[in-house]
C-alpha cells in the first residue's frame, strides 16, 4: 500500500495505491487526528472513492493490481471542522473480508461479506469449494478428483483418485496437503497435480 494526498480548500485527494497479485479487491479504514498522541477519530466525510461502496470510514472493493493500482479517496474536511492549514496525520489501514461458501450438491455460491453489513454473490462455482490457496484459487473436491480452480472457474491443477476430502491446505512451498477420509489417507502433491506422497 502507498499514500500519497493532494489539498484543496476544503477536500483532501488521498491517492491510496494498493498491490496485490493473489486478489483484485481490498477494502481499507480512513482514521486522522489533528496532532501527535491524540486520539484517531473515525468519522472522516468521505464524499467520493473509486470504492463500491462507503459505510463511514471504511471502503469496500477498491480495486488492487499486482503492479499496484491508483484509487482516490476525497475527504472533505472541512464538514469535520478543520480548515486548510491544520496539522492533519492520516492512517489508512488494510481491513479483512470474509468469504463464504454455501454448498448445494456439487455447486457452491462464493459469498462476501463485508462488516457484517453487506453480502455479495462473487461466483458459482461447479465444484465443492474446501478452501483458498495461497493465491486466492478455489481448492474444490469433484467427485472423485481434487481441483484447483482460477477466479475465471478455469481448471489450473487436478488430481484424480480420491474419495472424500475433507481438508486441503496449500504449504509454504507451493504443494498441496489433503485429507481423504474414506481412504483414511494423508495425500501430498505438488501443484503440478504430480503424487509426492501418501501416508496411511
Amino acid at each position: 500500500m502507498d499514500v500519497k494526498n493532494i489539498a484543496t480548500e476544503n477536500s483532501l485527494d488521498v491517492q491510496v495505491t494498493l498491490f496485490s497479485n493473489k486478489f483484485s479487491y481490498a477494502d481499507i479504514e480512513f482514521w486522522y487526528r489533528t496532532d501527535f498522541g491524540e486520539k484517531w477519530m473515525d468519522d472522516a466525510f468521505i464524499s467520493n472513492s473509486t470504492a463500491k461502496f462507503i459505510r463511514g470510514n471504511q471502503l469496500f472493493r477498491l480495486p488492487c493490481l499486482a503492479t499496484g493500482y491508483k484509487n482516490i479517496v476525497r475527504w472533505q474536511y472541512e464538514k469535520n471542522n478543520l480548515t486548510l492549514g491544520n496539522s492533519i496525520q492520516i492512517k489508512i489501514r488494510a481491513i479483512p473480508s470474509v468469504a463464504t461458501f454455501n454448498h448445494y450438491g456439487y455447486y457452491t455460491i462464493v459469498e462476501n461479506v463485508y462488516s457484517n453489513i453487506y453480502n455479495e454473490i462473487e461466483s458459482v462455482i461447479p465444484y465443492k469449494i474446501i478452501g483458498l490457496d495461497n493465491y486466492g484459487n478455489y481448492m474444490c473436491f469433484d467427485k472423485n478428483r481434487f481441483v484447483v480452480v482460477d477466479k475465471e472457474k478455469k481448471i489450473i491443477m487436478q488430481y484424480s483418485g480420491i474419495k472424500n476430502i475433507i481438508c486441503a491446505q496449500q504449504i509454504y512451498n507451493d504443494n498441496y496437503i489433503i485429507l481423504d477420509n474414506d481412504d483414511k489417507k494423508l495425500i501430498e502433491i505438488s501443484k503440478n497435480g504430480t503424487l509426492i506422497y501418501e501416508l496411511g
